[in-house]
């Protein structure tokens, strides 16, 4: 660990690059976890997590050394990762939340922002940190195309629900049947809005989804 300080005893790796690279490490480990789930998914995240660190923090440090450091942070987060499956787990018990709707509702609806927000700022940091080598947002067109998804997404979002609030006036009740078909038709209506907004706009990436299912399908 020595010989990552400098000579004023401080860290020569500013604390920029450990807590972004090790976020993203985290963040990617974390989307892969749910192929093997619990424990195991999370020591995943934790290995990836201690290679960054160990790597930009102790680039000098022995062999066996990063080894164990790597394996002490995997074992914790693995710990750690349970500890929360557990917490989540106990709540699906709650005698209040069983069969609750509206909490399965407000819940989904709260997994759903936390994932776009994360994604979002994923996508942001990785264009900050190649913003040198792409050159500027404006010249490659990449804030026109923000432009173009956020509009075609506000626009799907508000048919959601908006289709969603019609169906559960019309088809009222908590049945799994009702909850379905509410769900359904709401998603298929909102799918379809993106996809005709996003043609209206001419977002490239739209044009280019379809070639590829054309290509796919022979049509």
């Amino acid at each position: 660990m020595s010989d990552s300080l400098g000579h004023d005893g401080r860290s020569a790796v500013g604390w920029f690059a450990p807590a972004v690279f090790g976020a993203m490490a985290g963040g990617m480990a974390w989307g892969i976890r749910g192929q093997y789930g619990h424990e195991t998914g999370a020591m995943l995240a934790g290995l990836l997590v201690s290679l960054t660190l160990v790597t930009l923090l102790c680039p000098r440090a022995s062999l066996l050394g990063a080894a164990r450091a790597v394996a002490l942070g995997t074992v914790a987060i693995g710990f750690g990762g349970s500890m929360t499956y557990g917490q989540t787990v106990g709540l699906t018990h709650d005698p209040e939340l069983v069969g609750n709707w509206a909490a399965l509702g407000w819940g989904m609806l709260g997994l759903v922002a936390a994932n776009s927000l994360q994604l979002t700022a994923h996508a942001l940091i990785t264009l900050w940190l190649i913003r040198r080598r792409v050159g500027q947002w404006e010249r490659m067109g990449l804030l026109a195309a923000l432009r173009k998804v956020l509009a075609a997404s506000l626009t799907m979002g508000a048919a959601t629900f908006g289709v969603y609030r019609l169906l559960d006036l019309a088809l009222p009740g908590i049945g799994i049947v009702r909850q379905a078909l509410r769900l359904g038709a709401a998603g298929g209506v909102g799918l379809a809005v993106y996809a005709l907004t996003a043609f209206w706009l001419r977002v490239d990436e739209a044009r280019l989804v379809l070639n590829l299912v054309r290509k796919k399908t022979g049509h």
